[in-house]
């Protein structure tokens, strides 16, 4: 994950992976509104992750 800034000057959380030693197979980018705000989504998405993994990921229902 990195923390950068785009061409408009809005903060984005870079989401990439893929193989060791390759180039990222997949990229994502996050809009948020404060560079602070990037940790706690960050965090967010890592609990989501290991969620999802342990199938105690609800979909709202």
């Amino acid at each position: 994950m990195a923390l950068r800034q785009n061409l408009w000057g809005e903060w984005e959380l870079i989401k990439s992976w893929g193989r060791i030693g390759q180039r990222p197979t997949r990229v994502v980018a996050l809009s948020v509104a404060e560079p602070e705000h990037a940790e706690i989504l960050a965090a967010a998405l890592a609990v989501a992750k290991a969620r999802k993994r342990h199938d105690y990921f609800s979909d709202g229902a």
